[in-house]
């Protein structure tokens, strides 16, 4: 589980350099759609929001000043 938080965290620095997010919003869009289809939230996104709530939590423990 640390070596996927720690990808998220990689992942993080790279969009920070290039002057984005690491949620930015074709990310949030790409997985809202792959979670969806995998039939773990439904149309609205709700869970995909608590999913997206903790992660964001979990990186900026994990990882301060990545956002």
């Amino acid at each position: 589980m640390r070596a996927v938080l720690m990808g998220h965290c990689q992942r993080g620095r790279a969009a920070n350099q290039a002057g984005l997010s690491l949620f930015n919003d074709a990310w949030v869009k790409s997985i809202t759609k792959l979670r969806f289809e995998a039939g773990v939230d439904t149309r609205d996104g709700a869970t995909t929001k608590t999913f997206l709530a903790g992660l964001s939590a979990a990186v900026s423990l994990a990882c301060p000043g990545v956002w």
